[in-house]
């Protein structure tokens, strides 16, 4: 009668209520299956009590417990009492069995499978058993290190839009993605026919059939047939992706790039009378391409839709090539291809056609110039592998491909 005359003029009720009012916010309840009140003998006649919400409930098995998900440790609620662990246990039991009942949070803690109590080296009472509440089988449960990669990816991919948005960007950061090891590869895609020297960099799908938003550069390169290559890095959370695509004019090395400038006839977008560099994508998808290419791209697709009215130029037409090209190299592309060599049917000239799969965005496109400032390179940066290296991978890596022109 002692102990309940003390809990009902509140003297330790009061105080438990605000503390765990005061911390399950912020707790990660959401993950727990249930919960438990865990209780301590401190020093001097010191008590302390904590929540823990656990990933696991047995109304048999008590080790349940101990799979904790979260733990209220470095604040517990601490009284002072002069009695056994009997009664302290007594105390602490009916203003958790109050809390249940009127505590501002009664709700959340009610809708898991149970709640029990106890001193930590002692047994487990059940307060509280939800008949409701389905405990997930661990098929059942959703994988938590899958949930864990999804929120570095989408982290990630919030970091990498302002890394593709950048007007600057280091030879160091592109030279170090051009490499062999157990992560990045340099992969030889084909050879593309420049046969005006005027460049567009677009994307080939889903803008440069219509010539909108296709940008052609103010530079021009010499008439010729130049190398693409696309760096490529396979990592946990984002998979297989194409990281930087890279027409090679000369066999020299750049020392620096500078942001490649639209025409301003042809730029994808101006603020008032200033001409903005890049060009818009969907689904990651790009081309490095001559004027005269595109030319004979959108003249081959007008003939195609003649012939094949009510049909869409990808699913029932190119999806065929990157799924040719996935199946000749499946370990340097995800399922369903991320580059290829069109040859066009009409002209027999090449277009190269890369996807880094990082969804819309806008790509900014840079002129490499080496040594002897002359033109070596052009490039396309899609996706900064930098933001991934954190996690292991392994590339099955292969030294020697062979790769048509």
């Amino acid at each position: 009668m002692k102990i309940f005359d003390k809990f009902k003029k509140n003297r330790f009720y009061d105080g438990f209520e605000e503390w765990l009012d005061g911390q399950l916010p912020g707790q990660k309840v959401d993950a727990a299956s249930a919960f438990c009140f865990n209780l301590y003998e401190d020093a001097d006649h010191h008590w302390s009590v904590e929540l823990a919400g656990t990933s696991k409930f047995s109304e048999e098995d008590t080790d349940w417990a101990c799979e904790e998900v979260f733990a209220i440790r470095e604040h517990p609620y601490v009284i002072q009492y002069e009695g056994t662990f009997q009664e302290v246990l007594e105390i602490f039991r009916k203003c958790a069995v109050a809390y249940l009942d009127k505590g501002k949070y009664k709700d959340i803690l009610k809708e898991k499978a149970g709640v029990g109590i106890g001193f930590v080296d002692g047994d487990l009472e059940l307060l509280y058993q939800n008949p409701g509440y389905r405990l997930l089988s661990e098929s059942d449960r959703p994988d938590q290190a899958m949930e864990e990669r999804k929120k570095r990816f989408q982290k990630r991919f919030e970091q990498n839009l302002k890394y593709i948005s950048q007007t600057e960007v280091s030879v160091e950061t592109i030279e170090k993605q051009f490499i062999n090891d157990e992560k990045h590869h340099c992969m030889p895609v084909g050879k593309a026919h420049f046969p005006t020297g005027r460049v567009i960099v677009a994307d080939p799908l889903a803008y440069l059939p219509s010539n909108k938003y296709s940008p052609e550069l103010e530079i021009r390169i010499p008439i010729g047939a130049y190398p693409v290559d696309v760096s490529v890095y396979r990592n946990e959370d984002i998979g297989i992706r194409m990281c930087t695509a890279r027409l090679r004019i000369k066999d020299t090395k750049p020392v620096t790039y500078i942001l490649a400038a639209p025409t301003k006839e042809s730029a994808a977008a101006a603020r008032g009378d200033e001409v903005l560099s890049g060009f818009p994508v969907d689904a990651g998808m790009m081309t490095i391409c001559d004027v005269k290419v595109a030319d004979e791209y959108r003249e081959f697709l007008d003939q195609w839709y003649r012939e094949n009215p009510g049909k869409n130029h990808y699913d029932d037409y190119f999806a065929a090539f990157f799924a040719q090209s996935y199946e000749m190299f499946p370990a340097y592309q995800r399922e369903g291809g991320d580059f290829i060599v069109w040859i066009n049917p009409i002209h027999h000239r090449n277009m190269v056609m890369i996807a880094s799969g990082f969804g819309d965005g806008f790509y900014q496109s840079y002129i490499g110039y080496d040594e002897n400032e002359e033109v070596c390179q052009i490039i396309v940066p899609m996706v900064n592998p930098d933001l991934f290296e954190d996690e292991d991978a392994v590339f099955p890596y292969t030294s020697a491909l062979h790769i048509p022109e």
